[in-house]
């Protein structure tokens, strides 16, 4: 196995540890992360279904876009066929864009459907509570969608996630013809990491130098309402430069990484899958076959809300010139957390902003704060406003 902090990633007990450390104050990519870990720990901590009844929604969903074959005694998912090892056959590999000696294992196909298309398990809020709106089968806290019950889509094209992967990753690697690599020649083979905007790669980081400087510069930027879009390329690493334990574990979670493993090396297959987990590919990839889910787009809603807009593209807008500072502060302001910390928290000094915002506390204020007149007064106090202008201007050169 690759070197990683603790091997007992599957415990009850480890995950519970890796799931304590999930608090509201949470970065744009802790967003999927947050619901993926509290899908789990319901799986495992809730008992109102009972095993039949779990199994049958999970056949009635992979029925939607699953098609048998005949009876030809061949064994198949969802449509595709599959070897006696198995791995997806060359029906997949060519639907999917992949060279021919691609071998996929069907596990990897199988938990990202139970990941993303199978509604979770976990408990319904009471409709009689005067805390949760419930609209189009999703319910709010607020204007944050509950994940309870809900999935990521309704069908998903597993196919063109891995075929946008391909295509992305390929460019990037600068040894192609071999089969498997160990961690020290990830970074002798590939970049450090990435940036995305609207779906195309920004920047490459060439190093890991690079990486953890614009990922310092993230951090910055998420108190602004802005981000650089800046991602490692296949895992978080530590220090020491083993994978970091709770990224790994979820990579195994939804992708099952873990067949691609073998003592210090991993596949180039495992790369994708890798490559396919941290970039967020299901959401990326595009096809007619894929529906989103009425809490998907409940989801994307409110990430725009709590961003006030596509903090990657705004930055991109500013940093290009096509987005003016006042612009941004002025359609922006009401939508992010400033406010909030700069009324409720008493933080008058804007270097007193932390670095990490606290979700919940905002909802809350959000909910019961008249802020039009707050928005008002923020935007008449000349120091804080000037405060604001020169720090996005610094961030954003």
């Amino acid at each position: 196995m690759l070197e990683i902090k603790n091997k007992s990633l599957t415990s009850h007990s480890n995950f519970n540890k890796i799931n304590s450390n999930v608090n509201a104050n949470l970065s744009k990519e802790d967003f999927q992360t947050l619901f993926l870990l509290q899908n789990k720990n319901a799986e495992m901590k809730n008992n109102s279904l009972k095993n039949e009844d779990l199994a049958n929604l999970a056949f009635l969903k992979m029925n939607d876009f699953q098609t048998l074959a005949p009876n030809n005694n061949k064994a198949t998912l969802f449509g595709y066929s599959v070897d006696e090892n198995g791995f997806m056959g060359a029906d997949f590999n060519k639907k999917a864009g992949l060279p021919s000696d691609f071998k996929i294992h069907k596990e990897t196909l199988e938990k990202m459907h139970k990941t993303y298309v199978t509604p979770n398990t976990m408990s319904m809020p009471s409709g009689e509570s005067a805390n949760f709106t419930l609209q189009n089968g999703v319910y709010y806290a607020g204007a944050m969608p509950l994940a309870n019950g809900q999935s990521y889509f309704n069908k998903l094209d597993i196919a063109s996630v891995f075929k946008w992967a391909y295509t992305q990753l390929e460019p990037l690697i600068k040894d192609s013809t071999k089969n498997a690599y160990n961690l020290g020649e990830l970074q002798k083979y590939f970049p450090a990491g990435i940036a995305y905007d609207s779906g195309e790669i920004t920047k490459i980081y060439q190093n890991q130098e690079e990486l953890e400087s614009a990922m310092h510069e993230k951090d910055i930027l998420f108190n602004l309402g802005l981000s650089n879009g800046a991602k490692n390329l296949f895992f978080v690493f530590e220090k020491d430069g083993s994978i970091n334990e709770s990224d790994l574990y979820m990579c195994d979670e939804s992708f099952s990484i873990k067949q691609y493993i073998n003592e210090n090396n991993i596949s180039k297959e495992g790369l994708l899958v890798a490559f396919m987990a941290q970039q967020g590919a299901v959401f990326k990839a595009q096809s007619p076959e894929t529906i989103k889910s009425e809490y998907q787009k409940a989801l994307e809603n409110f990430e725009k809300f709590y961003y006030g807009g596509d903090s990657v593209s705004n930055y991109n807008a500013i940093k290009a010139g096509a987005l003016s500072i006042d612009d941004f502060i002025e359609s922006s302001l009401e939508c992010n957390l400033w406010l909030y910390y700069y009324f409720m928290q008493g933080n008058k000094e804007p270097h007193l902003l932390p670095s990490k915002m606290n979700l919940q506390g905002y909802l809350e204020w959000d909910s019961y704060t008249p802020k039009q007149e707050q928005r008002y007064q923020a935007l008449n106090n000349q120091d804080f406003m000037d405060y604001l202008k020169t720090t996005i201007k610094a961030m954003v050169g």
